[in-house]
């Protein structure tokens, strides 16, 4: 997407002004005066002087950090810029010993023809880059929505291998969606069974060997695809790197800002290779980040789909590699049919009643619902029957007492709400009303050798044991610490590791009946059984949690009857099991009515069974009626 349109209007103007220029300098002067006068030798001779003093410019203020930095780098470029300085003053003494006879009108007809040779040359320079060179590159201004070359490279040539291979022409049945439309409506101009499926693809869409979905909707595809489908990720769409719309006056001369602004020495070598080389590798290492092509920072993906039996078939066609296997679900058995009773929220907003990604829910004694309202860094309060009844906490970047940062986990008592407040790295503890008690903790991960008690590092979760003191998981740091209701340390459990005893991303918890305290890790994929908060005695396996994204934390639950209730993020299902860890079913499925979900996390049921979801990208937690199911089903991997 070139950007004629917005040259076009001071490009044409400057033409016809410098046009109308040179025609006004130029009007009475006889061209063969240029031979008599010798202007021609006085041009050329203009032309190297700027040109030289062009480089002596940029040496002195791009390559030169003072006479201080005694690097061979700066002392090379000290010796150059002294001899481009010698150049110079040589250069400008032999102008003006050829001009000394010269008229005053001839002297300055000789600076304007020369200075536009050189500017003319800059511009061819950099016309050729932007149209030969950068053509397609996100590293060139002149361009602004770029579509990758790996569209073509890489997705059309696959689609096309493989209809080839399965149908002999063009005719495969291939999906794209509304977010990769542009370039796909194109590039699929050639296959006449290319089918639109817009922003909200239906089940309908594994009838396709191949689908092609831009980054917007892949949580939708994948919660349809993610068993018979494999996957490549590419960039089809780059922009400009836009950080000048954050340039102000203190950037520019970079005041309150060390090595910032223009009085760097590094600032100024950073803008001008990207002015003169359109190199971003020194702005990259000033001001942080990555810009080279495939790391881009403003960019679009889309992925390629290929269905798994469609692979199998195609195995030796070097189509991402290999043969794949259909993904065999081992919960496939025990689906439960249920559906919400109570819904709260389910708007996306900040209003009362409105959530923003809630993480977790707890049920106090009084049946009131306290829901981590994490996308709006507060506490929202809900009667029993779905009314909203109050909120507490704001964000407040300094962190100050009563504020949030995307708090993950809550617990509550007969007095108290407990806020594991995740990315102020504490809790807090809040009166049922909300009112500020006291918070607990800080940043930090444990000096070895020592147990860095009230140290905490993204804690996720917060259970109650029988004794009424709260444990957390301590995700960063690989443990769960057990404090006082008042804030006192009394231990940690575990360490960092895979064995049993140790964690991997530890997120939810859980305390049973008989006081054993069930751990579920993310990245382990499996559910930790504690016998008296002492020691790890064995672990519920889970077939889940395939991903390690941010949002791809599980938590846990456990209901009247001892059912172990674990939520399946990204796989949009809840899994029970019993207390020696054998699977009972599962309930959901990927959707937005009262019995499926979108990235279900925190998890809590009541005295009466009844179990609570915060159903995260729906905005919403739903409440469904106790679980009737207690016999075992048999997995079979």
């Amino acid at each position: 997407e070139k950007m004629p349109w917005l040259s076009i209007h001071f490009v044409i103007p400057m033409a016809l002004l410098i046009g109308w220029y040179f025609q006004e300098k130029f009007r009475d002067v006889s061209w063969r005066s240029f031979v008599d006068d010798n202007s021609l030798v006085l041009t050329g001779l203009g032309v190297v002087v700027l040109s030289v003093g062009l480089l002596t410019f940029k040496t002195l203020v791009i390559d030169v950090r003072g006479t201080a930095d005694q690097s061979t780098g700066n002392l090379t470029n000290l010796g150059a810029l002294i001899g481009r300085i010698a150049t110079l003053v040589a250069l400008f003494s032999l102008f003006t010993y050829f001009v000394k006879n010269s008229e005053t009108a001839v002297i300055r007809r000789t600076w304007l023809l020369a200075s536009f040779i050189v500017l003319s040359a800059l511009t061819i320079r950099f016309t050729y880059l932007s149209s030969f060179i950068n053509y397609d590159s996100t590293r060139e201004f002149i361009g602004y929505a770029h579509g990758g070359q790996a569209t073509k490279a890489q997705v059309m040539r696959q689609i096309e291998e493989i209809s080839t291979r399965m149908y002999g022409d063009k005719s495969i049945d291939v999906r794209f969606d509304d977010d990769s439309s542009w370039p796909m409506h194109w590039y699929l101009r050639e296959y006449p069974n290319n089918r639109f499926v817009g922003g909200n693809p239906g089940a309908d869409i594994t009838d396709a060997p191949v689908l092609v979905i831009g980054n917007d909707n892949w949580t939708e595809v994948d919660a349809i695809v993610r068993n018979d489908y494999e996957y490549e990720t590419y960039t089809y769409l780059a922009w400009p790197m836009e950080d000048y719309r954050n340039f102000g006056w203190d950037a520019t001369f970079g005041i309150g800002r060390e090595n910032r602004g223009l009085g760097s020495a590094d600032v100024r070598e950073a803008l001008w290779d990207i002015f003169f080389y359109r190199d971003y590798d020194k702005y990259g290492n000033v001001f942080g980040g990555t810009y080279r092509e495939g790391e881009w920072p403003l960019r679009d993906e889309l992925r390629l789909y290929i269905r798994r039996d469609v692979l199998a078939k195609l195995w030796d066609s070097g189509i991402l590699g290999t043969a794949y296997e259909p993904k065999i679900d081992l919960y496939e058995l025990g689906d439960i049919e249920t559906a919400a009773d109570q819904i709260y929220g389910g708007t996306n907003g900040s209003g009362d009643g409105q959530l923003n990604a809630p993480r977790n829910v707890a049920v106090g004694m009084d049946g009131r619902v306290y829901v981590a309202d994490s996308g709006n860094h507060r506490i929202q309060v809900f009667g029993a029957n779905g009314s909203p009844l109050m909120t507490f906490g704001n964000y407040d970047e300094t962190g100050a007492a009563g504020t949030f940062n995307e708090p993950w986990g809550i617990a509550v008592d007969a007095q108290f709400v407990y806020v594991a407040d995740t990315w102020n790295h504490r809790i807090q503890k809040f009166t049922l009303d909300g009112d500020f008690v006291a918070q607990f903790g800080s940043s930090g991960t444990p000096p070895e050798g020592t147990e860095g008690g009230l140290l905490f590092f993204g804690p996720r979760d917060i259970a109650l044991d029988a004794d009424g003191n709260l444990l957390v998981t301590d995700t960063g740091n690989s443990r769960v610490q057990i404090i006082s209701a008042d804030g006192d340390y009394i231990k940690s459990l575990g360490a960092n590791g895979f064995d049993l005893g140790q964690f991997s991303e530890p997120t939810g918890l859980a305390v049973a009946s008989d006081s054993t305290l069930f751990v579920a890790e993310a990245w382990s994929r499996r559910v930790q059984r504690w016998a008296n908060q002492d020691f790890a005695v064995a672990t519920i396996e889970i077939d889940a949690w395939d991903g390690t994204s941010l949002n791809n934390k599980p938590y846990i639950t456990i209901d009247n009857q001892d059912r172990v209730i674990v939520s399946d993020p990204e796989g949009y299902q809840l899994l029970i099991f019993n207390l020696e860890g054998d699977y009972l079913g599962r309930i959901g499925y990927f959707g937005t009515d009262a019995s499926s979900f979108d990235l279900p996390t925190g998890l809590a049921t009541d005295a009466d069974g009844n179990i609570y979801v915060a159903d995260t990208n729906n905005h919403r937690v739903m409440k469904f009626p106790p679980l009737t199911v207690d016999t075992p089903i048999v997995v079979e991997e």
